[in-house]
């Protein structure tokens, strides 16, 4: 599939796969009443299929003739068009994404691949005669990546669908599909079957051909010479040097899964509740006997329940042998929830049978719940000639050619393009901060034009207004800026023209700038020929992670923290909004997980500057979820966050928002119901993000490592979770020092070297400034003592101190060795002044020790 605009690749094969456009998750949802197929019972597929075609297998069975096949088959596959719910409000008129389907039924049945159309709404479906109808997409399998699309008609002509044994590597097959572009719906490419059985990104055996398959080709018709449809293609290699790879879903496979849907509305498929680990000349590709291992039982799953234990190898299912997962789960295809299979395993060194009664898998499989609408409703601008902002009053001509490249947030500001690249359009409006004279005006906009050469510049009183006006040229193109003083506002108009041939073709030129002078100072709402592109100004922006598959809102204003992946806050940095994403580990819970964060965060803060409730039930992005508030403060203000825990297909999401804690509570709450609402997991997570690894649980708190100065010659041990940061000085001998800090929340440890001072110089320093503070600030309470450290004498200075209000306690240790002045340093925050942070402290400084001690 192609979606214009955007280059955009899927898979897990190290970043070569292309598998159409991964667009996001099916929202499984209730079989429509009354609506015929989705939760009908039919018979075997294979009936449904063959029985209505017979009257037209034979205008190419047999005949061996390329053309003869093409005519048979070409009637039943349809070219599918339409927008992606995923792709944003700032998707255009020519933003659209395409594939392919293949008529099964003459009722208007069509099977197409899952990532076609998941989450495209609304779908038009054009069959090869040309007719157009609005489609609706009824049962959804990704794991298959299948789904069907139905449309209103009658008297199609349903595609025969080859024996599953009739491939053979070597067979002539040909593509039909719609490449690249959807106005080359219906091409044609031919090549051979390349391989059978192939196992590439997919849960079931694949063919492999040579037919060329392009994007757009998804969800089409692998055809033999007879005219029957052998595969639905899905996905190709797309590698630098990689050639006519490509890969079908096999006919049987497609008659599985087509009669799981018009039976039970779904793929029902089994479950033993156990994972199985391939050998490794398995994985590699290297044919072999050897049985794939149990590698995982889940507690009281049917396998558990026959005895099967993690480390027995899997011989056979039914009889029928096992060498690898796709062998494994083709072998499951046979079986529905509730029937038995015998297990054959080596277990140890016996042979066993274990008589396994499957459950059924639970997946968010099925119903789509994508509504088809009128024919053509996915061009929302047809029949608009002008275009304009009703929040801010103007319009002008709209070009049947254009499309919407940018608009900003708040809607103020908006680029236009036509598709070929010849031009943009731009409107912008922004608040006067001042009156402007025509002088003034023209300045401003000249201003604008620098690094180009401007070749026109005056003041122009217009029909439509007056305006200042600047015609500039640069290395880009040529480009015309208007500026318009109405009202409150600045209003700037421009056109750009990046073709100097366009520019010197008067005619083009003068229709750019007719489009400009159509600029006017009015809305007419009762126009249904006007475009109103007026954003609503909610207030929120939103933030989009495509890779990982979740989105939210936040207020507008709010700029993204780039350190952090997945955080938004407020340009104070007392409000903000955080997701964090990882993978749930075997045997973890939602509960367990909320509860595990609530004690490590409450647990870094002394009595009095904590206020932490209870984890308690809640429903995130339609899923039941865990909710943790608690507060905290540092000593001066308090601030409050919400934690919000969910887990979705293995990956769990914390979604964390915070605020002052003396925030109106009305005002916190609709941040907090604003946020948490928006929050979505699409389910178009990247297919290459594998497995994510809880950094949090990999901490261990107890555990010490060790740091080594290999210029100075001293080593200590600090806490894992301690970040080491502010290193200075390098080996040699102009070497002056080093300065080490490892921090922690409210706290830090740091450890210096100096050369260029004397022991005596450095304490005279600290003396002097230590003293003038005490004496500046009544409040400055500071001890200074003689201790001894590793056996050498030292002075130790004592500080309890706030600053901005926040207490602390300063402790500095001043001592020489070697011709080096050191300096130990240990910082705490009265907020965090527990035993733990205390005892690590104290750790760190008695584990100080030099080279040879």
């Amino acid at each position: 599939m192609k979606k214009w605009g955007y280059r955009i690749a899927a898979g897990a094969m190290a970043a070569a796969l292309l598998q159409g456009t991964a667009w996001g998750t099916a929202v499984q949802a209730s079989p429509s009443e009354g609506d015929p197929g989705v939760t009908m019972s039919i018979g075997p597929v294979k009936t449904m299929i063959s029985a209505e075609s017979n009257d037209t297998n034979g205008q190419g069975a047999g005949s061996g003739n390329i053309t003869q096949a093409i005519q048979a088959t070409s009637p039943s596959v349809v070219a599918i068009i339409g927008k992606h719910k995923t792709a944003g409000s700032s998707a255009g008129r020519f933003d659209l994404a395409h594939g392919t389907g293949v008529i099964v039924r003459s009722d208007g049945y069509i099977v197409t691949n899952a990532h076609v159309v998941q989450e495209m709404d609304p779908i038009v479906v054009v069959t090869a005669d040309g007719k157009q109808y609005a489609g609706k997409t009824t049962h959804m399998d990704e794991e298959s990546d299948l789904a069907l699309v139905r449309i209103e008609a009658t008297g199609l002509k349903p595609a025969v669908f080859a024996a599953p044994t009739a491939a053979q590597v070597g067979d002539t097959v040909i593509a039909i599909g719609t490449p690249i572009s959807f106005s080359l719906r219906n091409s044609v490419t031919v090549g051979v079957i390349s391989g059978l059985d192939r196992s590439v990104n997919s849960t079931y055996r694949l063919l492999q051909t040579d037919a060329a398959i392009n994007p757009g080709n998804s969800g089409g018709a692998l055809v033999n010479l007879k005219g029957e449809v052998v595969g639905i293609n899905t996905l190709k290699f797309s590698d630098y040097g990689v050639d006519n790879l490509g890969f079908a879903i096999p006919s049987d496979t497609v008659q599985y899964v087509l009669k799981h849907f018009l039976q039970y509305g779904k793929v029902k498929r089994p479950y033993a509740g156990l994972e199985l680990e391939e050998s490794w000349a398995a994985v590699v590709g290297i044919p072999s006997d050897e049985p794939p291992t149990v590698s995982y039982v889940e507690p009281g799953s049917p396998a558990d329940k026959a005895g099967i234990k993690s480390g027995d190898k899997l011989l056979s299912v039914g009889g029928k042998p096992v060498r690898n997962l796709v062998e494994f789960n083709e072998l499951l295809k046979g079986y529905l929830p509730g029937e038995s299979a015998n297990f054959a395993l080596v277990s140890g060194t016996s042979d066993v049978s274990r008589s396994v009664t499957f459950g059924e898998l639970q997946q968010e499989d099925g119903i789509s719940g994508a509504a088809a609408g009128k024919e053509g409703d996915f061009d929302s601008d047809a029949g608009k000639t002008h275009i304009g902002d009703s929040r801010y009053g103007w319009s002008m001509k709209y070009p049947s050619g254009a499309d919407t490249y940018y608009q900003s947030k708040k809607g103020n500001s908006i680029t236009l393009g036509d598709a070929k690249g010849e031009y943009s359009l731009h409107v912008s409006v922004e608040e006067k901060s001042y009156e402007y004279s025509k002088s003034a005006l023209l300045k401003s906009l000249s201003s604008q034009a620098e690094g180009g050469t401007i070749l026109d510049r005056k003041y122009v009183d217009g029909k439509n207004g007056s305006y200042a006006r600047v015609i500039s040229k640069d290395d880009y193109g040529y480009y015309e800026l208007r500026a318009y003083d109405h009202g409150d506002y600045i209003y700037y108009v421009g056109a750009a023209i990046y073709s100097e041939q366009v520019y010197k073709n008067s005619m083009k030129r003068k229709g750019y700038t007719e489009l400009l002078d159509s600029f006017t100072f009015a809305f007419d709402k009762s126009d249904k020929t006007l475009k109103d592109i007026a954003v609503e100004d909610s207030g929120y922006q939103r933030y989009v992670h495509p890779e990982y598959g979740y989105s939210f809102s936040v207020p507008a204003e709010w700029e993204e923290d780039y350190s952090v992946t997945g955080r938004y806050e407020n340009s104070g940095s007392t409000r903000h909004a955080e997701v964090y994403m990882a993978s749930m580990a075997e045997g973890d819970t939602l509960s367990a997980w909320a509860d595990r964060t609530a004690s490590r965060i409450a647990g870094q803060y002394a009595a009095g500057y904590v206020e932490a409730g209870e984890t308690e039930n809640a429903k995130v992005a339609g899923l039941a979820a865990k909710e943790w508030t608690f507060s905290y403060t540092l000593g001066d203000k308090w601030t409050t966050v919400k934690y919000f825990f969910v887990e979705k297909d293995g990956y769990k999401y914390r979604l964390e928002i915070g605020y002052p804690k003396e925030t109106p509570a009305k005002e916190a709450e609709e941040l907090v119901s604003k946020v948490k609402a928006s929050f979505e997991l699409s389910g178009s997570r990247n297919a290459s993000i594998g497995y994510m690894e809880d950094e949090e649980d990999l901490i261990d708190y107890a555990n010490k490592v060790e740091y080594r100065s290999k210029d100075f010659g001293y080593a200590l041990e600090v806490p894992e979770y301690w970040e080491r940061s502010g290193r200075t000085g390098s080996a040699g001998d102009d070497d002056e020092g080093e300065r080490v800090t490892f921090a922690f929340t409210g706290g830090s440890f740091s450890i210096s070297a100096d050369k260029s001072q004397s022991y005596a110089e450095l304490l005279e320093e600290m003396e002097k400034s230590q003293k003038e503070s005490k004496e500046n600030d009544a409040d400055y309470k500071l001890e200074i003592t003689d201790i001894e450290i590793l056996g050498l004498p030292a002075k130790q200075f004592d500080v309890h101190y706030s600053i901005h209000k926040v207490p602390y306690e300063d402790k500095s240790i001043l001592f020489a060795k070697n011709g080096v002045t050191y300096e130990v340093r240990l910082r705490l925050k009265d907020a965090v002044r527990t035993e733990t942070n205390l005892k690590d402290l104290k750790g760190a400084l008695e584990s100080l020790r030099f080279k040879g001690e």
